[in-house]
């Protein structure tokens, strides 16, 4: 394979596996993406579960590719995840932004309610 030139014997199998990771963790962020940019996530934990799990198994994998060319070999999977992050990052904001508006018109009622005695227990 053309793509391991250089790489120690025992690199080879750290880069695969590294490489596998990354694309994972690649597909993970554009489902996540795609579901924030539909509006259909319901629950973030299983994506952050999965996101952990691919990240831990990525620095596990990345502790064996350790030369330059073991580096340089993961570059174009490493600049897929980093484009994915990138776009995943803007979206996230974008509903934690929304998230906080909801939120803040939510506790903003409740003060308005409790301050005019309208919802009052004691009416």
């Amino acid at each position: 394979m053309s793509r391991n030139i250089g790489l120690a014997e025992r690199e080879v199998g750290a880069v695969a596996v590294a490489r596998a990771v990354l694309d994972r963790l690649t597909r993970l962020l554009d489902e996540e993406s795609n579901a924030l940019a539909r509006r259909t996530v319901e629950r973030h934990g299983p994506y952050t579960e999965r996101k952990n799990q691919l990240l831990r198994e990525l620095m596990a994998a990345q502790k064996n590719c350790r030369s330059a060319a073991a580096v340089d070999s993961l570059k174009i999977q490493t600049a897929a995840v980093n484009e994915a992050l990138h776009r995943n990052q803007r979206l996230l904001k974008v509903h934690i932004e929304a998230v906080r508006e909801v939120s803040s018109i939510i506790v903003d009622s409740i003060r308005q309610a409790e301050s005019d005695g309208t919802y009052s227990r004691h009416a």
